[in-house]
């Protein structure tokens, strides 16, 4: 082999070398040996995020359980008709009157197939008591969110003299039932015990309600008529309307006049304009309370 030979072999060797090396060598043995600390750091970060995905998984599945348990059926039929029960039980307990509880039923969520419930009680009663009931309501077991419940005066704690506080109260609920999921393992309906209570949120204080002052000034009733003054031929068809506003809950109207009355018990009623002449009218307008606003007018 002459010189030429050797230096192209020595060359092509030293090629094949460094391509073992930097493809074979290096990638699989020398750089994990220099990197070994990164490498344990970054498989130690990986185990701590897996670790916390795995902490998130029980953390739900032992919230998914307590709420089952918590709720006593996966069928949203029992749950509303015990929920029924126990509403009708605290409303007797707290002496609660002129009582309404709406169910609205919402279609199942198409992944998770939660079926929820919304509930809307309205009572009316004294202010300790409604306030007392509201803490007993956040207690029961199945309620997931009590949201924005109102308290307001009624007609007859605006009246002066009166010796009893009378509010109405308006109480949204939101109630979840879950589907029965691998999740919670082998749990069968008639397992589950409901408890009598669940412990309140902390932050969930009724008693600020005593703090605030839940009424406001009444708005007074009043009447008005839309034309005071009405002219028009004979024999033309002519009406008066009033427009009543404030007060308490719905009205009634009475009309009184000099000429025929055809609706003398409606907001708008038509007048007798085969007379020619003035004629006055007057229309006195009563509200749920017993209070009174009147307004004139001529034709």
């Amino acid at each position: 082999m002459d010189r030429r030979t050797r230096i192209l072999a020595s060359v092509f060797g030293l090629f094949i070398a460094y391509a073992l090396v930097s493809g074979v060598v290096y990638p699989r043995w020398i750089e994990p040996l220099l990197t070994i600390d990164q490498t344990i750091a970054q498989r130690e970060e990986y185990l701590g995020e897996l670790q916390k995905v795995e902490d998130k998984v029980r953390r739900a599945r032992w919230e998914y359980k307590e709420f089952v348990q918590r709720v006593g059926s996966f069928d949203v039929g029992k749950v509303e008709h015990d929920l029924r029960e126990r509403l009708n039980g605290l409303i007797e307990k707290h002496g609660l009157e002129e009582t309404n509880v709406g169910v609205r039923h919402f279609n199942p969520d198409r992944k998770t197939k939660l079926e929820k419930m919304s509930i809307t009680v309205g009572a009316t009663g004294t202010l300790e008591s409604t306030v007392s009931f509201l803490k007993d309501l956040a207690e029961l077991p199945h309620v997931v969110s009590l949201t924005n419940p109102t308290i307001s005066p009624t007609s007859s704690s605006r009246r002066k003299g009166h010796k009893t506080n009378r509010v109405k109260l308006n109480a949204p609920l939101e109630v979840w039932v879950l589907p029965q999921q691998r999740i919670v393992g082998r749990i069968q309906s008639e397992q589950l015990v409901q408890p009598g209570s669940w412990v309140r949120h902390e932050d969930c204080s009724y008693s600020v309600i005593w703090e605030l002052e839940p009424f406001w000034p009444p708005i007074p009733l009043t009447a008005r008529i839309k034309r005071k003054s009405v002219t028009v031929d004979k024999d033309e068809s002519a009406s008066l309307e009033v427009i009543a506003t404030g007060g308490e809950g719905e009205y009634g109207y009475l009309w009184e006049g000099e000429g025929e009355l055809t609706s003398p018990e409606e907001a708008k009623t038509p007048v007798d304009t085969s007379t020619l002449g003035t004629f006055e009218y007057a229309v006195t307008v009563t509200d749920d309370d017993g209070h009174t606003a009147t307004a004139t007018a001529k034709v």
